[in-house]
């Protein structure tokens, strides 16, 4: 670290510059993060939480900022989702290394540190490499425009998650994704507000679900596609995704429903290219 470098806490004072600086890094692909928004008023929004909960930490040579990295800890998970993002023709592993281990010192030694970012982003990836973390699976992000949906009949038994049935959701989520970044409980706890659960159920069983996020009035995201052990390859995985297609560019007047998939899951992403959606981007993954 040269004597012209200053590693610190973000401040309020700097959110014009910082959310300036994020938007322009993170609108370059080779530069980006995936967790990161592309939009404006979003970036801002995100880097004042952050600036918040004293979870965003800057780079200075001098008056110019070089580096931000910012993260959304979830205790409770013993999470972290940080966003990495450095000025272009820097000594990137300075000054990632640097970013890193002041925000890593705050927390407890517990919390785990999840990047996620495009695959074009050579450098975060050979840095987080260096550092020890571990890759996992990549991940493909797919989207399906309007234009390209595909009609599918036989719909009339998929209906939104009935009250009565969201124990048996928390149950059935948990067990077939224990430990992920959202539980049962925190899709029900926002169900109406940004969350929207689509269900098949028969003879009083939940068989299998969709949930769609809103993101924002453009954009929906499938964010969960689950069958329960014992009844899958049966087509109701289609089924709860189509439902979820048809109330996104209806009911939500959406531009583009986006997904996520691991790249390993070729049945999936075959069921997904099948139904219209097409490759957007291919998204690595580390934790440290």
């Amino acid at each position: 670290m040269t004597d012209s470098m200053a590693i610190r806490k973000c401040e309020m004072k700097e959110l014009e510059t910082l959310s300036e600086f994020v938007f322009r890094i993170n609108n370059r692909k080779e530069h980006s993060s995936t967790f990161c928004s592309k939009n404006p008023e979003t970036i801002r929004k995100e880097i004042e939480e952050s600036i918040t909960s004293d979870s965003a930490i800057s780079c200075w040579q001098g008056e110019r900022l070089i580096g931000i990295l910012s993260c959304y800890i979830d205790e409770e998970k013993n999470n972290g989702d940080c966003n990495l993002l450095i000025e272009p023709a820097v000594l990137y592993d300075v000054v990632a290394k640097n970013l890193f281990d002041a925000l890593h010192g705050q927390f407890p030694s517990s919390i785990r540190y999840t990047f996620f970012f495009p695959k074009e982003n050579k450098q975060c990836a050979e840095f987080l490499q260096r550092l020890g973390a571990r890759k996992e699976v990549n991940e493909y992000a797919l989207i399906l425009k309007r234009k390209n949906r595909k009609d599918i009949f036989n719909l009339e038994n998929i209906k939104e998650l009935a009250p009565e049935r969201y124990p048996q959701f928390v149950e059935l989520h948990d067990s077939i994704f224990p430990g992920v970044y959202i539980s049962g409980k925190d899709i029900i706890e926002d169900i109406g507000k940004r969350h929207f659960i689509y269900s098949l159920v028969e003879k009083e069983q939940l068989l299998a679900y969709s949930v769609l996020r809103v993101d924002n009035q453009k954009h929906v995201t499938a964010e969960i596609v689950a069958v329960r052990s014992g009844f899958r390859n049966k087509g109701y995985g289609r089924a709860v995704l189509a439902y979820l297609i048809d109330k996104a560019f209806t009911d939500f007047e959406a531009e583009y429903v986006e997904l996520i998939v691991d790249g390993d899951n070729e049945n999936a992403i075959h069921l997904y290219l099948d139904m219209g959606f097409d490759i957007k981007s291919e998204n690595c993954c580390y934790i440290y």
